[in-house]
């Protein structure tokens, strides 16, 4: 606790973020939000339309020529949307991590633009959790086409990560009791397996209401201490074969069809470059469920594999011990199934 606030010295935030703050919380929310009688706290009560959640089915034809699975297909918003609801329906207030990886050109800041930021955390966050995220996007690709005519309300430094300006929000829900709902994007910023407040993010300040995407063209951008910590992480189309090793390795190998690595690496390759490369796949580890996801950003959820059947050869020399006997207590699960064939 002392070390993060001798390490990250609050300092002021700029005029057009205090006017954010302000206009969500209200003016005098700085000095009464720790006695919780600001005005912020006295929130107009508004109809709230009721959100029409459609499931899209679309027909065995339609996939079966493409070469995607068939079957019936549910939006990416509200898998995510469900998926967060233990951290931040309500009066939870709690911080939700995403992590995107994948090559340049893939999607990812689209993916961005159109799910979280127009959707996710702005109309789905109004109509079902009751919350105004104050949003802020860190890239050093300002002019990409999927950032334009953002909302007056999305707050865009193009300078690349602002550590103190994080910081400051985080000892402002450390010190107000988690009461502004920040989320941070950080898109493509450069060298970010370097930056300590990163895993911060990741680890720490999410339990003071702070929601982190951040997104990476390398799985091993992401050390391994964090990888199972990110809430979702959403594996896009990757260019090299050590790239797609990492993830399989660090993500799908629980979920990928395959007897072996190398042929869950040839699932993820055929997968992700359909829909002109634009398709990828959501692993959800508050849940422990994954999905793969079409370019029009629908979910279909793959089933964890639990069981892989060995042929009997393989099984043969898995039994053998370097002294050819096979220790006690440490039977193959197929012997069984042996023993009652014969």
């Amino acid at each position: 606790m002392g070390l993060d606030r001798n390490q990250y010295q609050p300092q002021l935030h700029g005029e057009k973020h205090t006017a954010t703050v302000h206009r969500i919380c209200g003016e005098g929310s700085y000095k009464n939000a720790k006695d919780g009688d600001g005005a912020s706290r006295k929130r107009k009560k508004q109809t709230q339309l009721p959100f029409k959640k459609e499931k899209q089915e679309k027909s065995d034809e339609e996939y079966e020529e493409d070469g995607k699975p068939s079957g019936e297909w549910i939006p990416m918003v509200d898998v995510i949307c469900e998926g967060k609801k233990t951290l931040q329906d309500g009066e939870q207030r709690n911080g939700v991590t995403f992590a995107f990886i994948g090559s340049s050109g893939c999607g990812k800041s689209t993916c961005i633009r159109k799910v979280f930021i127009d959707q996710i955390f702005t109309e789905r966050a109004k109509q079902e959790d009751k919350k105004e995220f104050i949003i802020q996007v860190f890239t050093e690709s300002a002019k990409s086409d999927a950032f334009k005519d953002m909302d007056k309300g999305i707050l865009m430094d193009t300078k690349g990560l602002d550590e103190h300006n994080i910081n400051f929000c985080y000892h402002m829900n450390e010190n107000y009791d988690k009461k502004y709902n920040f989320l941070f994007i950080l898109d493509d910023v450069l060298d970010l397996q370097y930056k300590m407040l990163v895993k911060r993010m990741f680890l720490t300040m999410r339990n003071t209401n702070i929601s982190s995407l951040v997104s990476l063209q390398y799985p091993n951008l992401i050390p391994k201490a964090i990888r199972t910590s990110v809430y979702f992480t959403l594996l896009f189309y990757l260019n090299t074969d050590e790239a797609v090793e990492l993830a399989v390795r660090g993500w799908l190998s629980a979920y990928l069809p395959g007897h072996s690595v190398k042929e869950k690496m040839l699932y993820y390759r055929r997968w992700t470059k359909q829909g002109h490369g634009h398709q990828m796949i959501l692993v959800d580890n508050l849940n422990h469920k994954c999905y793969l996801v079409d370019s029009k950003y629908n979910c279909k959820e793959l089933p964890m594999i639990t069981t892989l059947e060995y042929p009997s050869e393989s099984l043969a020399k898995r039994r053998k011990t370097q002294n050819g006997m096979v220790p006690q207590n440490m039977e193959e699960p197929m012997e069984q199934e042996e023993r009652d064939s014969e």
